[in-house]
C-alpha cells in the first residue's frame, strides 16, 4: 500500500457473542468531494448453526486517498442457512 496515494477503509462490527457474523465493504463511490462507503453486515439467520465464541468481524480495503467528507451506509442482511440444504 502506498500511503502517499492510497488509504485504508475498514468496516468492523466489534465483539459479536457467537459465530456467523461477517461484514463486507460492498462499494466505495466518490461524487464531487464526498465519499460514500457501502457496508453490508451479515448476521446468522434463525436456522443457522452458530458456536458460542466471541468474534471480531472486519473487512479492510485499499482505495485511492480522499481528503473530503465520508459517509457510511450500512445494510443489514440475515444469512439463509437453509438455502443450500439438500434435505
Amino acid at each position: 500500500m502506498d500511503w502517499q496515494t492510497e488509504m485504508c477503509v475498514v468496516a468492523a462490527l466489534g465483539a459479536c457473542s457467537n459465530t456467523g457474523y461477517s461484514v463486507l465493504i460492498g462499494a466505495i463511490t466518490v461524487v464531487g468531494d464526498r465519499m460514500t462507503v457501502l457496508a453490508h453486515e451479515i448476521r446468522p439467520g434463525p436456522n443457522c448453526f452458530a458456536l458460542s465464541a466471541i468474534t471480531y468481524p472486519f473487512h479492510a480495503v485499499a482505495t485511492p486517498a480522499h481528503a473530503g467528507p465520508a459517509e457510511w451506509v450500512k445494510r443489514v442482511a440475515y444469512e439463509d442457512c437453509e438455502a443450500g440444504s439438500s434435505t
